[in-house]
């Protein structure tokens, strides 16, 4: 039985995605996912979770879009419905910047700014200090950084966000000995 590009759309689609990163994963074209997206929000088998966003709508699959997805990837019973504790607005926030997203990819330890950037260089060659420190800035305030002696590591909420935008990624990556989660009640008493 082949699949067709719904269901490929579908099968990415065990965690709230964008079209971006739908298309990225599919390699169709950007117009071919949108009009998938579309149809499929019709038809009731997704729903957008993020419809206030203006870049980089969330979509996640209703109970009969996990019900298709089940059928086609049977591996996917093992999916849990997307949690409505994690705040995907902020998420979808983070996927409609790109120096945002390499930021949190890259991010993994305590990192001075030069450092983040070499290693954002890697992936985007184009990137200067005056981004780097303005992206960090903004992960700040949305509390997804701290800055402590002039290097910047990622809060509890912002490596959920890294876990969930990049899986391959977290999965493999470990931290240096001793890293624990941080809770949030401290990461807040850093940024007063």
């Amino acid at each position: 039985m082949s699949m067709t590009r719904r269901d490929e759309v579908i099968r990415h689609l065990g965690s709230p995605r964008c079209a971006r990163e739908i298309r990225e994963m599919t390699g169709f074209q950007r117009k071919t996912v949108e009009t998938i997206l579309a149809r499929a929000t019709k038809a009731g088998i997704v729903r957008c979770i993020t419809p206030r966003a203006r870049q980089s709508r969330l979509y996640a699959l209703t109970t009969l879009g996990r019900l298709m997805r089940l059928e086609r990837v049977p591996e996917s019973r093992h999916d849990r419905p997307y949690d409505e504790e994690i705040p995907w607005d902020l998420y979808a926030w983070v996927q409609a910047g790109r120096y945002r997203r390499l930021a949190l990819k890259h991010l993994r330890n305590r990192l001075r700014p030069r450092t983040l950037r070499q290693a954002i260089k890697a992936d985007y060659e184009r990137i200067g200090m005056t981004h780097v420190y303005g992206v960090l800035r903004e992960l700040k305030v949305r509390a997804l950084v701290l800055e402590r002696d002039g290097t910047w590591a990622l809060t509890a909420l912002g490596r959920e966000l890294r876990r969930l935008a990049f899986p391959e990624i977290s999965r493999t990556a470990t931290g240096p000995a001793g890293w624990e989660p941080i809770d949030r009640a401290r990461d807040t008493q850093g940024r007063q």
